[in-house]
């Protein structure tokens, strides 16, 4: 999560000058190398072979990023 954060932009947008709107866009393409250790923590642990792991970390990879 701190690597989201960190890459990540915060839009600010004012209405009528009574309340702002604080929008955090997270830009999850710059925390793909950490998203995949993830997903290679998960497989070890569930005993994936490298083909089922490959898969995992390539699947829907628009979606993802």
């Amino acid at each position: 999560m701190k690597r989201y954060y960190e890459n990540s932009n915060e839009k600010i947008n004012l209405r009528s000058g009574e309340y702002a709107i604080r929008i955090r866009e997270i830009i999850s393409v710059k925390s793909k190398d950490i998203i995949d250790k993830i997903d290679d923590i998960f497989a070890e642990y569930y005993g994936f072979t490298d083909k089922e792991r490959q898969f995992i970390n390539e699947f829907d990879m628009k979606f993802r990023m």
